[in-house]
């Protein structure tokens, strides 16, 4: 009579001469040669097997820096999934899983015309959490967080999806929650970069990072990509593209599409990941301990929220001062980088060099009053401290030099009536000129007109 498995480390050939049934092994490696013997024996019942595969292209990622070492694997996969297709006959279906996609003539080759579900419709929703999702089975917990929070359980559920709902899949679909982050935040109740964490995160970021550096690829415009699906739906191990391995592991989803141009639109899902990645960015870019990064970015929020432009500055200095030695700086958008990475990750509203109909604006920052509900998630560590009049909403243009003047900035700023974009908004506005000395590594001056 057939048996289950007992946990034990069986080769193929045990399994199939010892009779088993079924096979739950998943920490175990098997002798790949004999998989076919075993789904011919579990399909002896008359019953066809179904094969469930998770994180498929696990191997491949853990060794994205290491090309033979993927090549190697990829090609061990193929034959692996070669059996699969001679086994077609005994075989019900199969389901595989992965946060990659790589291109059928590369891992799938010797597959029968797999069905691809990472873009269809009717499964966009399938494994995350949709907003009535959240209203049906966790208002308890909504209720109950927001009573720790001191705020209304409709103030609580509009953070909720600024932090973690936005993820899309597909072209005009319903967002979803990230299920991981949601379930650590009800269980811990407390708002926290959950996704990042050593269990939340989909793989590392680090050659993410390498790449963006090596390729000195502009990282201000990965909060707005505008590109077809071609762009960003499959890759190769030996044609490795940064913005498919961006898309595929969550750092960026779908916020928009054009039908009549099959143009999609993607950024940042959400608070949550911006944040984390960000962070991490600028920690890889300043090769700066992230922990200190955190301290001198809420030092900053401080002094503008304060109205405090000289202090500004000199944390700034601070900061470029810890910057290790060996860092190039020479190229502007480098230090142009740091600096838009600086600005993100204050939690103000920025676009670093924002297009007028007269040019370019390097950075602008508009600072938030704590009242302000739309305001990003960093909050003043202060502000109980500060009057309502100094935190209240400001616009700052700033315009930086590399090896110029800050005078020349803030003239580029009155030359090309940067001002007139913003002047609409009803804010006091102050426009900024900063020179960066490549030779003292050093933010060396700064000059601003007064409100």
């Amino acid at each position: 009579m057939p048996q289950p498995v007992q946990p034990s480390t069986f080769t193929f050939r045990d399994i199939i001469q010892g009779g088993y049934l079924y096979v739950d092994k998943t920490q175990y490696l098997y002798d790949q040669t004999k998989f076919d013997n075993l789904i011919q024996q579990l399909a002896r019942e008359g019953k066809q097997v179904v094969i469930l595969i998770d994180e498929y292209d696990r191997p491949m990622i853990d060794n994205l820096d290491n090309l033979p070492a993927a090549q190697a694997i990829r090609k061990t996969l193929r034959g692996f999934y070669g059996i699969i297709k001679a086994m077609d006959q005994y075989i019900r279906f199969v389901f595989i899983t992965g946060i990659s996609k790589f291109s059928k003539v590369g891992v799938f080759s010797a597959l029968n015309n797999p069905t691809d579900l990472t873009m269809n419709p009717r499964f966009a929703t399938a494994l995350g959490i949709t907003a009535e999702e959240m209203t049906t089975y966790f208002s308890e917990h909504i209720a109950e967080f927001a009573a720790i929070e001191g705020i209304t359980p409709e103030a609580l559920a509009t953070k909720l999806r600024q932090w973690y709902d936005g993820f899309c899949f597909v072209e005009q679909c319903d967002s979803v929650y990230n299920p991981f982050s949601i379930l650590q935040l009800f269980y811990n109740q407390r708002f926290a970069n959950y996704w990042f964490g050593p269990r939340g995160l989909p793989g590392t970021p680090t050659f993410l990072v390498k790449l963006l550096k090596e390729r000195q690829y502009d990282v201000e415009q990965l909060s707005d990509l505008r590109l077809r699906e071609l762009s960003f739906s499959t890759y190769e191990l030996e044609t490795l593209s940064i913005v498919p391995l961006l898309f595929q592991t969550g750092y960026l989803t779908i916020k928009d599409y054009e039908p009549s141009r099959r143009v999609y639109t993607l950024s940042y899902p959400n608070l949550e990941v911006e944040d984390a990645f960000l962070s991490y960015l600028l920690g890889a870019f300043s090769e700066r301990d992230r922990a200190l990064n955190e301290d001198y970015l809420w030092q900053l929020v401080d002094a503008l929220e304060a109205h405090d432009l000289e202090q500004f500055f000199v944390i700034l200095q601070t900061f470029f001062a810890d910057v290790p030695y060996d860092i190039h700086l020479k190229h502007e958008k480098y230090y142009q980088t740091i600096f838009y990475l600086i600005f993100k990750l204050l939690g103000l509203r920025i676009d670093a060099e924002v297009r007028t109909n007269q040019g370019r604006i390097d950075a602008v920052a508009e600072v938030y009053c704590g009242c302000n509900e739309n305001r990003s998630f960093y909050t003043s560590k202060n502000s109980g401290s500060h009057s309502e009049q100094s935190i209240a909403d400001h616009i700052y243009l700033f315009e930086f030099k590399l090896d110029q003047s800050a005078e020349d900035a803030l003239q580029q700023i009155k030359t090309h009536e940067y001002v007139q974009k913003y002047c609409l908004k009803g804010k006091p506005l102050t426009p900024f000129g900063a020179n960066f000395d490549s030779s003292k590594r050093q933010v060396t001056a700064w000059v601003h007109e007064q409100d």
